[in-house]
């Protein structure tokens, strides 16, 4: 029987706001990653219990952050 997560991490955009010259993220396409298709992703866990939405860009940056929440 195969176990399922319980926590998840999700990189919501590659956007961000600041310059830091050494940021590996800036020589990333940046984007968001689509609401629909968050939604999507954090229902095919039944037993979550934590979503960490980070990663090389600024989570706040995504127009969605709130609602991610």
């Amino acid at each position: 029987m195969e176990k399922e997560p319980i926590a998840i991490q999700i990189e919501p955009t590659t956007k961000c706001n600041l310059k830091c010259p050494f940021c590996v993220g800036r020589t990333l396409e940046q984007g968001d990653l689509n609401y629909q298709e968050f939604k999507k992703i954090i229902s095919r866990f039944s037993m979550l219990q934590s979503v960490s939405l980070q990663g090389e860009g600024e989570p706040l940056a995504h127009a969605n952050f709130i609602k991610m929440v």
